[in-house]
């Protein structure tokens, strides 16, 4: 957490570095704290769907609120630049929507 820390006080135009000290603090528990971090700086890189989906994902637990504008969210996907992490982000959601999917379905065998 301190490293990650460091490097977004030291690059905090960084998009690497904004989206792991994000992830970071999410990781640490301090789901939101993440939220107010993303909340504060998304506007910081507005063609750079990451950050909003990071904000989305620590938004899915119940603990963490509030989560992202959807039509901001959904205008930033269909426009903004997609990076290497953006489609990684991507196939993850695909890959938990799977998982939730097989889960339900296994609840409704019972």
């Amino acid at each position: 957490m301190y490293q990650a820390q460091q490097w977004y006080q030291k690059h905090p135009l960084s998009h690497r570095a904004h989206g792991h000290y994000g992830m970071q603090l999410n990781k640490s528990g301090m789901y939101n704290d993440a939220i107010k971090f993303y909340e504060s700086t998304s506007d910081l890189f507005p063609n750079d769907p990451t950050k909003s989906l990071l904000w989305l994902e620590i938004s899915c637990n119940p603990k963490a609120k509030p989560a992202p504008d959807k039509r901001k969210l959904l205008h930033i996907v269909q426009h903004g630049a997609h990076y290497k992490e953006t489609i990684a982000i991507l196939l993850d959601f695909i890959q938990l929507l799977k998982q939730i999917n097989v889960l339900v379905l296994a609840l409704n065998i019972f």
